[in-house]
């Protein structure tokens, strides 16, 4: 594996939940459930994705570019059943570079792993607070 990746997801209190990898942490006091997690790494991820291959491809970006993932749920078993996804890029783009930068979004981690499931490796494991963790 090219690169390896760790998260560790924290319940801090009734109504605080916590998310770092290392070098970004997310702080909400909603609450926000895993699944709105996934939605928004997909959605940040297309973004990162489109942004940089304009700017590597000298593609200017004359305005806001957005990223709009909503899904719905699920069940037997309890999951993301469906996810649909709106890029939106600002108007005075040719349609070569609109078609460019949408295959590019298709492109990004995320929507890779959810498209071709990962390996899994088991279920999760017990570790204690001051041990180990379960990952890696």
């Amino acid at each position: 594996m090219a690169d390896s990746y760790t998260a560790t997801a924290i319940r801090t209190g009734t109504e605080q939940f916590t998310v770092s990898t290392g070098s970004t942490t997310v702080v909400s006091d909603a609450g926000l459930r895993p699944s709105e997690l996934l939605l928004a790494s997909l959605s940040s991820c297309i973004l990162w994705t489109v942004v940089d291959y304009a700017e590597r491809n000298g593609i200017g970006l004359p305005g806001e570019v957005s990223v709009r993932v909503a899904g719905a749920m699920a069940s037997r078993p309890r999951r993301v059943g469906e996810i649909r996804v709106e890029l939106v890029l600002p108007e005075g783009l040719s349609e070569k570079h609109r078609e460019a930068l949408l295959r590019a979004g298709q492109h990004c981690p995320v929507h890779a792993t959810l498209t071709h499931s990962p390996e899994p490796h088991g279920g999760p494991r017990l570790s204690r607070p001051d041990g180990p963790g379960g990952v890696g």
